[in-house]
């Protein structure tokens, strides 16, 4: 990811493998190394001009005008085993922050900012800790995955699927350089966690005293809370996590422990009505798909899902969580798909009102995706209905009425399906 040298192996021990893992699944995933190499060279020209326009804005300091910060960045970059060229800009704003850039051109200096607030508020341990903080976005590839995106979607939106990947890897990734931030600090966890403190408060001890029992128990009263939507879509996690996080780190806990926290930020359904309907449409898709497939298969391969089926399952659960593909790689047998099918079809049919014939009619879209109807599918849809208490007179007039669909490209998802059960 990022280009040699900028890369060190004192981050690489301290990284979360977890991001690292995911970061590399994404690329693939989606094909953004191959989109972002075939991006128009006028592309790259005017994401060149932007970024210039960018430093142009901000006041580049050298080892002659700000000695004591070169110093400082120095020796940051030199403790975490990085290279020490850089090109250091102040970002005249009074909030407390540092930024990385990538880089402008190949060979040019890796470009790290402090806002005039942060040079103001912090002292040398914390400037260090958010210098090692932006750093470790440089060295790990943020940065530039950013700027791979910017470019490849410059004129469409980011397809939903891939901003709910990137909402969950930029979460993790901001707690993969927490870690590289208290590296550049010797791991000193207070001056870490007061760093993260007074960066979010803008406030300092002398208003808000650090005490990591208390923000731990801060996570437990984010857990209770019904978080609103525009939580889930938060780059950054929630302080209490991260400070939690922190403390986990530095404790030598289980990476597994680090990863409950930042779930608590993921988009999934939360109420139990969201849930029996993400339960219902994830296996109730993969039932009726599979009822097409066992009908035209042919033997060893009859469990496996075309393409084009996987991407109309992927966009029914999208709407339930930011992750659609784990979800559906999780139900991996029939047993299971029926059991999470009858759970939830019995649950809404007591509790749900009209959205019982919405469910029905989005199975009926995906089964009909193709634009053709087996007498498995059918067979399927008239269960579906009776357990939902839909007429199948409703159903077999959606059935009549449905026109064929136009098939989404569905590029290249990752691969997933039911296995027979065991015997």
């Amino acid at each position: 990811m990022p280009t040699a040298p900028f890369r060190s192996d004192r981050l690489d021990e301290v990284r979360l493998s977890t991001e690292a893992a995911m970061q590399a699944r994404v690329i693939e995933r989606f094909a953004l190394e191959r989109a972002a190499a075939a991006v128009p060279e006028e592309a790259h020209v005017q994401e060149r001009r932007a970024l210039d326009a960018h430093r142009a804005l901000f006041v580049h300091v050298t080892p002659r005008t700000a000695p004591r910060l070169y110093r400082i960045a120095h020796e940051t970059l030199e403790k975490l085993g990085l290279p020490t060229r850089i090109e250091l800009l102040i970002d005249p704003s009074e909030t407390i922050n540092a930024g990385s850039l990538p880089l402008p051109r190949s060979g040019d200096a890796p470009i790290l900012s402090l806002t005039s607030g942060a040079v103001r508020r912090l002292d040398e341990r914390q400037l260090a800790c958010v210098l090692g903080h932006e750093a470790g976005h440089l060295a790990y590839g943020h940065t530039l995955l950013r700027r791979w995106v910017r470019m490849i979607y410059r004129e469409v939106a980011v397809p939903e699927l891939l901003e709910g990947r990137l909402r969950i890897l930029r979460r993790l990734q901001e707690l993969s350089c927490d870690r590289t931030g208290a590296l550049a600090v010797d791991m000193n966890l207070e001056v870490a966690a007061e760093t993260e403190l007074l960066v979010a408060t803008g406030l300092g001890p002398e208003h808000v005293e650090l005490d990591l029992e208390a923000y731990a128990g801060e996570v437990a009263r984010i857990e209770s809370f019904d978080v609103p939507q525009h939580l889930f879509e938060l780059s950054h996690p929630l302080l209490p996590i991260r400070l939690r996080a922190l403390q986990l780190f530095a404790e030598g806990a289980d990476e597994e422990r680090i990863l409950e926290l930042v779930r608590l930020m993921d988009f999934e359904a939360s109420t139990p009505a969201a849930r029996h309907q993400r339960d219902l449409l994830l296996a109730g898709g993969l039932l009726a798909a599979h009822a097409s497939v066992e009908e035209g298969g042919d033997g060893e391969n009859d469990t496996e899902l075309d393409d084009a089926a996987r991407a109309r399952l992927v966009d029914l659960v999208l709407p339930f969580s930011d992750d659609p593909e784990g979800e559906l790689a999780e139900v991996e047998t029939r047993a299971r798909a029926l059991e999470l099918f009858t759970t939830s079809a019995e649950w809404l049919r007591l509790h749900a009102g009209p959205e019982r014939f919405e469910l029905i009619a989005q199975l009926i879209e995906v089964t009909l995706g193709d634009g053709r109807a087996t007498e498995g599918e059918v067979r399927f849809l008239l269960d579906a209905g009776e357990r939902l208490d839909v007429p199948a007179a409703w159903i077999g007039e959606r059935l009549e009425r449905h026109a064929e669909a136009a098939l989404r490209t569905p590029g290249a998802p990752r691969q997933f399906g039911l296995r027979q059960d065991d015997a």
